[in-house]
């Protein structure tokens, strides 16, 4: 029961729009294209994917999107608690860095339960 309300709970997170009728045959309308203001709460950002860990020293994540090190982060784990992601984060050759840029390869502090495959995530309450 703890655990469906949990995985309820990151499911409602997931990006999702409404969808249309729309197909080739007819034209979908404006309605289908543009986003539609609902009362859902403010989604988090999905921003890398990690992509190797070397254990006791860092994980690599490779970055999707923008990203500030200001963000608040963490990587969903696909059992137990998700994990924090502290400051700092370096570049793939070890140099601090206070943002990266999509494609870029970003170093964070090695912690246990990560692993390649996680998805890292902003905008979630610390």
């Amino acid at each position: 029961p703890q655990q469906m309300a949990f995985w309820q709970e990151e499911l409602q997170m997931l990006p999702h729009r409404a969808y249309t009728q729309g197909s080739l045959a007819r034209p979908a309308g404006l309605s289908s294209v543009h986003p539609q203001p609902d009362d859902r709460r403010a989604e988090p950002r999905y921003l890398g994917i990690v992509r190797k860990v070397v254990p006791e020293e860092y994980a690599l994540i490779q970055f999707k999107t923008w990203f500030s090190a200001t963000d608040r982060l963490e990587l969903v784990s696909r059992c137990g608690p998700n994990i924090k992601v502290k400051p700092p984060l370096f570049s793939s050759v070890g140099e601090p860095i206070e943002k990266a840029t999509p494609n870029s390869l970003v170093r964070i502090a090695f912690s246990r339960g990560v692993e390649p495959g996680l998805v890292l995530r902003a905008g979630v309450d610390s």
